[in-house]
C-alpha cells in the first residue's frame, strides 16, 4: 500500500484523538450541559470506533446518530475558537450514520 494513502487517515485519526482529549478535559473541568455533552461525545466516540472494529453496522449507525447529537450540543455550548474542536467527532458521526466503513465494492 502506498504511504501517501495512509497520511490522510493518520491526520484524521490525530484530529479525532485531539477532540477526544479535549472532551475528556472538558468533562472533568466544566459543569452542566457542557460537561454532559463532552462526556457523551467521548463515550460515544469510543463506542463508535469499537463498533467499526467489531464490524457492527447497525449499532454503529445508532451510535452515529447519538454522537451527532452529542457533538452538536458540545459545539453549540463551547465558547470562542474551541467550538471547532468537537468537529472531528461530528464528522465521525456522519461517517457512522452513512455506514461509510461498511461499504464494500465488488
Amino acid at each position: 500500500m502506498n504511504v501517501l494513502l495512509l497520511l490522510p487517515a493518520v491526520l484524521i485519526a490525530a484530529l479525532l484523538f485531539g477532540a477526544c482529549l479535549w472532551s475528556a478535559a472538558q468533562a472533568i473541568r466544566r459543569a452542566g450541559t457542557l460537561r454532559a455533552a463532552h462526556a457523551a461525545a467521548l463515550a460515544l466516540t469510543l463506542a463508535g470506533i469499537a463498533s467499526i472494529s467489531w464490524n457492527l453496522a447497525a449499532p454503529a449507525q445508532i451510535l452515529g446518530m447519538l454522537l451527532g447529537a452529542a457533538s452538536l450540543i458540545a459545539i453549540w455550548t463551547e465558547n470562542g475558537w474551541s467550538r471547532l474542536i468537537p468537529a472531528p467527532q461530528f464528522v465521525l458521526a456522519l461517517v457512522l450514520i452513512f455506514r461509510i466503513p461498511f461499504i464494500t465494492h465488488g
